[in-house]
């Protein structure tokens, strides 16, 4: 991505990245003095170089670029905490995961309201038997292979069920019964939400 000033543009971006650090951090920023400022201006450079159209609306984008980075930040200092301090190990270990979890769910839910599904509605469409959830996740799995098709999910905020039916073989009426849960688990896989990752037990 080029632009002519690249320095006005993302000056012109600070309030956009701090108003991002603010939805992860659910504190206030100190510009002068902030590392999870450093680390956001940091990231938004990078893409910069880096987006394309392919990848859907430049600022939901970088959202999620950002916060993925802030949250890999938090991570990381929670390792390094639970290292240094033994005699706190176990409730900081557990303080530390519950705090990542958190801020990665409030990351989900945002994400999954831009493609009108909210927790309660997944939670009453869950597939109820452990068959028919393994194959809602492999036929997920499957689709996320397909650029093009992850492309229109994110553009056009559903899923393209006849070109799933023609690739996959999977029926129209089973892609229907289950699309919130499949585009759930295509999207915690596209923006790589740990959690929900882990919770599933399935690997990309």
């Amino acid at each position: 991505m080029v632009y002519e000033d690249r320095d006005k543009f993302i000056k012109d971006n600070i309030p956009f990245i701090i108003k991002t650090i603010v939805g992860v951090t659910k504190r206030y920023v100190e510009v002068e003095n902030s590392e999870e400022l450093g680390i956001a201006l940091e990231a938004f450079n990078d893409l910069l170089d880096t987006y394309d159209e392919e990848k859907g609306n430049f600022h939901s984008y970088a959202k999620v670029v950002i916060k993925n980075k802030l949250i890999d930040h938090i991570r990381k200092q929670a390792k390094v905490t639970v290292v240094s301090i033994e005699e706190y190990h176990a409730i900081k270990e557990n303080s530390d995961n519950e705090a990542i979890v958190r801020q990665e769910l409030i990351h989900y839910r945002e994400i999954l309201k831009e493609h009108g599904i909210s927790y309660e509605l997944l939670a009453s469409h869950k597939p109820v038997h452990k068959q028919t959830k393994d194959m809602v996740v492999e036929l997920a799995l499957m689709i996320l292979r397909s650029k093009q098709m992850v492309l229109h999910l994110k553009e056009k905020k559903r899923l393209p069920i006849t070109q799933i039916n023609k690739e996959y073989g999977a029926s129209v009426r089973f892609i229907k019964s289950h699309k919130h849960t499949i585009t759930a688990i295509i999207l915690a896989h596209e923006y790589n939400i740990q959690c929900v990752i882990d919770y599933l037990g399935y690997e990309r």
